[in-house]
């Protein structure tokens, strides 16, 4: 694969910072997501009339972290739903040695 695709050198800047790290950093979870989705469907919709195979494979990229990034959204709200089982166990718990119930 080019080095277009992957690493290109007009999205980094002198120490080697590439522009996607920035779009990650300042964009919240919506915003970034509509950006992959937006350059996915750029060059889906060119990559016949520009830049052909290079253009899938930018495409290609931005699925990737598109998954990437919703397969780590998932692990983290499983992760906060567990935590909210074992805390809702513990103040039941707390409930029937206490003898109160808020309910």
């Amino acid at each position: 694969m080019s080095d277009n695709v992957h690493n290109p050198k007009h999205y980094q800047g002198r120490n080697g910072l590439e522009a996607i790290d920035v779009h990650r950093n300042f964009m919240n979870d919506e915003q970034l997501t509509g950006y992959h989705l937006g350059n996915l469907l750029k060059y889906l919709i060119r990559y016949r009339k520009k830049n052909g195979i290079e253009d899938l494979e930018k495409a290609k990229v931005h699925m990737d972290w598109l998954i990437e990034k919703e397969k780590a959204m998932m692990l983290q709200q499983q992760a906060l739903t567990k935590e909210n089982a074992t805390l809702d166990a513990l103040a039941k718990a707390c409930t029937l040695i206490g003898g109160k119930s808020d309910q």
